[in-house]
C-alpha cells in the first residue's frame, strides 16, 4: 500500500452519498456482524439502502468485517452491490480487492458492475491480482470483466501483479491465469516498461518465463507458417515476422529462390514488408525461424531493430 500512496497523493475521488444518516442503527447492526438484529431493523422498515456519514452502507460495512451472512440477507432485501462510499469503495469492488470469495459471487449474482472502478481507477481485477487472491481472479475471469483495463497509475492487472506482488506462487498463478485468458503481455506502462521487462528487473524468473512465451510464442507461430509457405513453394525453410509493441506489422517467407535472388532472405522480406506499413521501424522486433545471417543482422540494425528473437533464443528473447 506504501507504493500506491506514494503514487497517488491527491488522486483520491469522492463518490455523492445520498439520504447520510448519521448513527444509523442498520449500519451499526451490520458492522458489528449481529446477524438477527439487522434481520430485525430490516423487517421494522429500517432503509436498506441509506448511508452514514462516509457514504457507507450497511452492505458495505458487512463487506469490511467479511460477514457473508449478513451480506446475503441484505442482498436479499435490495441492497445496492454497486453502491460506492465516499472513498469509492462498494460491496463488489471491495469483496474483490480483498478476496472476500463469498460476498464477490453474491454482488455477481446480484448484477455487480464489472466496468466500476475504485479511487485508483481500478477495476476489481486489479486489486485483486496486487494482493494475490487466486480464486479471486479466477472468478472475475470467469466474467466479462475488461482484462485489460488501465488505471490511474497506468497499469494493467498483469502489470500490477507483477510490479507489486511479490513474485511467489500466488502471483505467478495469476500472471499465469491472466496470460491464458488472453490478457495482453505488450501493454506497457506509462515509462514504457511492459510486464516482461518489469518480472526481469525484479528476477521473477517463472514470471519472465510464462511472459516471453505469450509475448513472442504468437508471432513465432506466424514465422513458422511463413517457413511453411517457403517450403510449399520450393524455397528455403525460413520465414520472419516483424512486431511494433506486440503487433505483426511484416512478415515473409523466403524468396531466394522463387525471386531468383541470392539477398532474399525471409527477414529482409520481412523488413521490405514492414517498410510499407511504417516508414520508421526503430523500436520494433524481428522474429525468425532460424538465427538470421549476418547480412540479415547487419540490415535490422540499420532499420533500428531493437531484439532479434529466433527459434533457438526464444526462451532467452
Amino acid at each position: 500500500m506504501n507504493l500506491r500512496r506514494r503514487l497517488l497523493a491527491g488522486l483520491v475521488g469522492v463518490a455523492a452519498a445520498p439520504a447520510l444518516a448519521q448513527g444509523s442503527p442498520l449500519i451499526e447492526a451490520a458492522a458489528a456482524g449481529r446477524l438477527e438484529q439487522t434481520r430485525s431493523l430490516l423487517k421494522s422498515g429500517a432503509n436498506v439502502r441509506e448511508r452514514d456519514a462516509s457514504g457507507r452502507t450497511a452492505l458495505l460495512a458487512a463487506t469490511q468485517r467479511n460477514h457473508e451472512a449478513l451480506a446475503r440477507l441484505l442482498i436479499e432485501a435490495g441492497a445496492d452491490v454497486n453502491a460506492q462510499d465516499n472513498h469509492q469503495d462498494s460491496a463488489y469492488l471491495l469483496a474483490g480487492a480483498r478476496g472476500y470469495l463469498g460476498i464477490l459471487r453474491m454482488t455477481l449474482a446480484a448484477g455487480a458492475d464489472l466496468k466500476s472502478t475504485n479511487r485508483y481507477g481500478g477495476t476489481a481485477l486489479i486489486p485483486a491480482c496486487h494482493y494475490g487472491h487466486v480464486e479471486t481472479v479466477r472468478e472475475l475471469l470467469a466474467t466479462q470483466i475488461d482484462l485489460n483495463h488501465v488505471n490511474k497509475l497506468g497499469w494493467t492487472a498483469l502489470l500490477e501483479a507483477v510490479i507489486l506482488g511479490d513474485g511467489g506462487a500466488k502471483h505467478t498463478e495469476i500472471v499465469r491465469l491472466l496470460l491464458a485468458a488472453q490478457a495482453d503481455p505488450h501493454i506497457a506502462d506509462r515509462e514504457g516498461v511492459t510486464a516482461l521487462a518489469h518480472a526481469r528487473q525484479r528476477g521473477f524468473a517463472q514470471m519472465a518465463s510464462l511472459l516471453q512465451e505469450a509475448s513472442y510464442r504468437p508471432a513465432m507461430r506466424r514465422a513458422e507458417h511463413m517457413k511453411r509457405l517457403a517450403v510449399q513453394a520450393g524455397d528455403q525453410p525460413y520465414g520472419a515476422v516483424v512486431l511494433k509493441a506486440g503487433r505483426i506489422v511484416g512478415e515473409a517467407p523466403s524468396r531466394v529462390v522463387s525471386a531468383r535472388n541470392d539477398d532474399a532472405h525471409a527477414e529482409r522480406q520481412a523488413l521490405a514488408d514492414a517498410r510499407k506499413r511504417l516508414s520508421d521501424l526503430g523500436g520494433c522486433e524481428l522474429v525468425s525461424t532460424s538465427r538470421p545471417c549476418s547480412l540479415c543482422e547487419r540490415a535490422a540494425r540499420e532499420a533500428g531493430i531493437r531484439r532479434m528473437i529466433y527459434g533457438e533464443n526464444l526462451a532467452d528473447a
